[in-house]
């Protein structure tokens, strides 16, 4: 697997390991997309346990995620 590939897969984990396991991704990835894998750790928290554990979100937490999701994007549009 190559280090990019990696990359992804490390920000997607949700343990530990994986901010160490990010430390490398910063010779192929810059700091602003590190920090939007780190602000979607929650978000990938929250998808595992519902895939999981059939955990149930209330309408409050979706509507915050949606938020997340928005703010991550209009921060990689500034980039552009």
């Amino acid at each position: 697997m190559q280090l990019p590939g990696v990359c992804a897969l490390a920000g997607s984990s949700q343990h530990r390991g994986s901010i160490c396991a990010l430390l490398p991704c910063l010779r192929y990835l810059s700091a602003l997309e590190m920090n939007v894998l780190l602000n979607l750790t929650p978000l990938m928290t929250a998808f595992w346990a519902w895939f999981l554990l059939a955990e149930r979100l209330t309408w409050i937490e979706g509507a915050g995620m949606l938020v997340a999701v928005i703010g991550i994007g209009l921060v990689q549009q500034r980039r552009k």
